[in-house]
């Protein structure tokens, strides 16, 4: 699976992340950890592998 992202540096900020890198580790954490399903099952349990393609408009 590809999940792609268009971000502005102003919104990485915004976000309080020093650079793309840094947004992508928070981006990653959200879906692994901060995703909940019906069951209580976070993304990593459920999730097929993925991909994010991080794009700054």
């Amino acid at each position: 699976m590809k999940i792609k992202i268009e971000v502005t540096n102003n919104e990485i900020e915004e976000m309080d992340c020093d650079s793309v890198e840094d947004f992508e580790k928070a981006i990653k954490h959200q879906i692994d950890n901060g995703i909940i399903d019906d069951e209580g099952g976070n993304g990593a349990d459920w999730m097929t592998e993925y991909e994010l393609v991080i794009t700054v408009i």
